[in-house]
Order: structure tokens, then sequence, then C-alpha cells
């Protein structure tokens, strides 16, 4: 449950508020609530009604004084006067009293310099389905204290009096500059929430210095970036699935003085005529957790009919842009690895802030849990400090999974070693494959594998064409270049050899000084250290949070959660919870 309730937006004695659940507990409530149907793929069909497409006629702007200079009035913009809205609005609130809510915080925009926290209040678990699963998740540490800068309420199933309201018809879809609150009923087109956002970057953003684009785009070898403009249905989405170039989004991005960034966190797509052939991606993603509207459903093998139109050919599917499994090995190292740094953050600029290459190694777990990817990293095997874990051996591994991507890494090994394994890993997730670093005879993966896996995370860390730069300006000193990409030796060194600067025999020469170096200094290092810390980095934060937050709720029993964290005492229990910002 989120500290701001639904009070702070005027909604009072609501039915059961269902609070930020997981999709697959609102696939559960949407089918329990006959809301719609699962088909043979998983995925969830639901029907709109009368209602099969977006309503251009019926979106309307209040007509307030701290907006009303910044509004291109016309067609496209019609003003509906503030106390006509006011009382629509006030009868929307009464319609509301007692019934179940579906709530659901979620950010716009992928660049962290102009996210915007959004808030979905729906009748239907569907539409809270539909919209988790477009926009950009919110982490759980965010949900506890996150703020909404604007709000969408959808009464769908509210029909108001249009003449009263002065409306063209029962759907509206307004928007409230003034209390930052858009408010949708008479419809249950769920495309309307996902555009209502849209509308309301094009205001915000440009005050900002940002672009809003209606376009689909992706990024090149060399980190160009290619935007794609038209009309629905013109190409877009097919034109930006190039293989050789990293997909960015394909619908509604945002061009700053630093790229192009996408505003959303999956696809909205068309479904009309969706053969396995001609758009495999979108065919694969087309299973449990995504919602497919006013689709023709056989009622007996539940297989979808995309070729009918017999309700709409307006027929959609809605789907996160999942990177699991979202690369294959023909695609080139150099794209994969500029998509990879955007989506995480891994950008040589981004890492700048950091003191030093071990803190922005910091950074990149941080970056990792929060898209989504849990991390835990250990040095000893089931808690016990006299069985350390062997280099020799492992690592690092891979698990690939839809909803829980799980990276483990050896902290035995050297930090340096540690990041380089980190991205290896990532890449394992991306192509879709589980793995296991340095475990060569037993479940060793396929050797191009490996390969592709390492050529990607080189060119993560260090681009290549950057270093080249830097040393071309004269920029060839091992510090000097520690400082600029906020690596180690180690991971410098392996890149100057790739640029054919460094002879095989002197890099392994080097290469071996620096792994002894650190070989030393860690047996210098006193034992001990902060229990928390090492516990955090154990379990993972990103687990540890939903587990705790799980237990606290009533969810998951307290002993189940102490037996996975690997605690005993209920005072080690509250203190781990306050260290990560959990209050019961």
């Amino acid at each position: 449950m989120s500290h701001y309730s639904l009070q702070n937006h005027g909604i009072l004695q609501p039915g059961t508020i269902h609070w930020n659940l997981s999709v697959a507990q609102l696939v559960e409530e949407a089918v329990r609530r006959s809301e719609g149907s699962l088909t043979a793929s998983g995925a969830l069909n639901a029907l709109t009604g009368k209602r099969t497409g977006r309503s251009p006629r019926d979106k309307w702007v209040v007509d307030e004084a701290s907006s009303r200079e910044r509004i291109w009035w016309g067609k496209v913009n019609q003003p509906i006067a503030e106390p006509d809205y006011l009382g629509l609005r006030q009868e929307v609130f009464n319609y509301l009293k007692g019934r179940d809510l579906f709530v659901v915080d979620a950010l716009a925009g992928a660049d962290p310099r102009y996210q915007m926290p959004v808030r979905f209040i729906t009748e239907y678990a569907w539409h809270s389905l539909f919209v988790k699963q477009l926009f950009r998740k919110a982490t759980p540490e965010q949900l506890k204290t996150q703020v909404p800068e604007w709000t969408v309420i959808n009464a769908c199933k509210f029909i108001p009096d249009p003449k009263k309201y002065k409306l063209n018809s029962e759907v509206f879809v307004i928007m409230d500059f003034a209390r930052r609150t858009v408010l949708i009923g008479g419809t249950q087109y769920a495309g309307e929430m996902k555009k209502s956002i849209f509308s309301v970057l094009n205001y915000v953003l440009p005050l900002k210095g940002v672009l809003p684009m209606h376009c689909s785009a992706n990024i090149g070898k060399e980190g160009d970036t290619a935007i794609f403009f038209g009309l629905s249905g013109t190409g877009k989405t097919t034109l930006s699935a190039d293989p050789n170039r990293g997909l960015i989004g394909d619908d509604e991005h945002g061009w700053s003085d630093q790229g192009v960034f996408n505003f959303e966190g999956g696809c909205y797509a068309k479904c009309i005529k969706l053969t396995k052939e001609r758009e495999p991606l979108i065919w694969g993603a087309v299973r449990f957790g995504a919602v497919i509207e006013n689709v023709v459903v056989d009622p007996v093998t539940r297989e979808p009919d995309y070729f009918s139109d017999a309700i709409t050919e307006n027929t959609r599917c809605a789907y996160p842009l999942d990177f699991i499994g979202s690369v294959t090995l023909k695609q080139s190292p150099v794209v994969v690895a500029a998509t990879l740094r955007k989506r995480f953050r891994f950008d040589v600029s981004l890492r700048a802030v950091a003191e030093d290459w071990e803190q922005s190694l910091g950074f990149m777990f941080d970056h990792c849990e929060d898209e989504g990817v849990m991390v835990i990293r250990s040095g000893i095997a089931d808690g016990n400090t006299h069985r350390p874990l062997k280099v020799e051996e492992f690592r690092g591994f891979a698990l690939t999974d839809a909803y829980a991507p799980l990276v483990f890494i050896n902290t035995v090994d050297s930090p340096a070693a540690q990041m380089f394994t980190l991205v290896h890993e990532l890449v394992h997730l991306w192509l879709g494959v589980s793995g296991v670093s340095n475990l060569e005879r037993t479940y060793a993966p396929e050797k191009k594998v490996e390969t592709f896996c390492n050529q990607v995370a080189a060119e993560v860390l260090v681009p290549l064409a950057e270093l080249e730069t830097c040393m071309g300006q004269g920029m060839d000193e091992m510090a000097a270049l520690r400082r600029r990409f906020k690596v180690s030796s180690l991971v410098i060194l392996r890149r100057v050899k790739d640029l054919g600067k460094m002879n095989a025999e002197t890099f392994r020469k080097l290469y071996r000084e620096q792994e002894e170096s650190f070989i030393l200094k860690k047996a210098k290092q006193k034992s001990g250290g902060n229990y928390y810390a090492t516990q955090k980095a154990r379990v993972g934060k990103r687990f540890a949070r939903a587990l705790i937050g799980s237990a606290m709720e009533g969810r998951t029993p307290y002993r189940d959660a102490y037996g996975l964290l690997g605690i005993k005492k209920t005072e080690t229990f509250k203190k781990f919870a306050q260290e990560l910002n959990i209050n019961p």
C-alpha cells in the first residue's frame, strides 16, 4: 500500500482498494470478475464493448487560468468550462463510492532527469494490467514513497448526461492541468489511458527543453539514433525492428540534449493478420501477462483468430518491452552493447559521476535491480565462512526467467572481474540463455554464446571507438583511461589489446601482475565487516525488500521469510528491514 491515499485525489469511501498488484494477481482478478478470458498462449483477451478505438471528439481540456495561454484551442483541444468539469468530477467521485478499485503507480519516461511518476485508478483489473505492462515499473522502494505528479482516474462504466455537461457523447477524456488529473468515463477502450499521458507529456516536456515525438526509434553501432514518423498503421514498428540495430521504442519518445528516450516500458501493437512469420517478436510477446483487445477467440481451443475483423480491425496487443531473449547471436555486438548501455544506464557519461570504478560497480548493481534483475553476490557457500566459493569453478551465472531474471556474482573474484562478469551474465539474459561463467566441462554453454557475451561486455564497459579517440588525443596513461571509463586497469588492458595496441604476451604479463596485486591486497584485508551490507549483497536488495514487505503484510509466513533470508532472530530481521528503509 502507498502512503499517498486516494483521499488526496478526492476519492472517498471506496470499496476494496487493490494496491499495485502483481501481473499474476491482476490476471487472476480479471478472470475472476469475468472481465476477460485466457487464451491458449496465456494472454488475457478483453472486449471493450461499443468503443473499440479512441474517441478524438470526446477529448477535452479544462479551460482554467494556469494553462489557458499555453493551449492551442480547437477541434483537437476542446475546452470544457471549469464549473462543468468540477460538477462532472464530483458525479464520478460519488459513483466510485463503495466500488472496488485498482491502483497502479508507475513511471513515464526512461530518462531519469525527465521521468514522471504517474498513478492509474481503475474500475477494471485488466485496465490496471494494461498500464502495468505499458508504462515503466517503479521499484519496491519507490512505491513506498512515490507521490504521483499526474493521476488518471478511469471510471469506464460511468455514463454521464452529455447535455448537462455540454459533452459530445457519453464518453469523456478530460485533462485538468490545474489539478494534474485525467478523468475518463463512458469507454472501456484502454488505449485512452496511454494516449492521455502522451498528451500530458506534450504539454510538460517542451517547458523542460524536451521535444515529445509520436514515432518509433532505434540505435545503431556508433550510438546513432534513427527515428521513424508516421500515422498509425504506416509501419513505424516494423521499420524500427531492425535486427542490425537496437530498439529504443515503437511509439512515443522524447528528444533531449542527451539523445532520444522512450516514454513507455511496453508496446501497444496492432495484431490484425498477425502471424509468427511476419511479426515473430510480437507473436512471441503474446503470452501470459500480455493483454489482447477485441480479438475473436475460439471458445473451445482458446486460439485467437488474428485474421478476423468481426469485432474490429483495430485489434491490439499490450505487452512489456522485456529484454529477456530480445537479442540473437546474429546481431552486432556493438549494437547490442549500445542498447544495453542505454537500458541499464551504463553510459560512460553517466558513470562519470562515480568517484572511482568500485563505486561505478555499485551503481551498476543498483541499476540492474532497478530494471528488475535480481543480483546476488556472495563468496561463501550456504553462509559458511569456512566454505569459500572457488573462482576456478565459476565466476558467476545467469538464470533467465521472464519475471525473475537472476545474476549471481562470486565475490571471491576481484572487483574488476566482477564488473566484467556482471555485464557478461546480463548478455546471457538478453539472449535468453542461462549460463555459468568458467564452468567449461559439465554445463558449459555453446562457445559462440560465450564469445558473443564477452564481446558485448567489453564493448559496454569500454566502447572501442571511444577508447581509440581517447588514445588518439594522447590519453594513453592507464590512470587517465581509468578515470575516463570508470573501470579497472584489467578492463582497460583487455580493450587496448582488442585495439591491436598491445601484443598477447605483453597483455598476459600485465594482466597477471594486476591480478597478483589484487590477491596480495585482499590477503592483507581484515575479515569481518558490516553484516547488513553483506546481507544485502548476498540475497539482493530487490528480493529482500519484496520478501520482507510480503511478510509484514501477512502474505508470507515469517518462518519462510527467515529461512529464505538466512536469518534466525527477530531482532536481526527487524534491523535488516530498517536498513532497507522498510517500516512496519
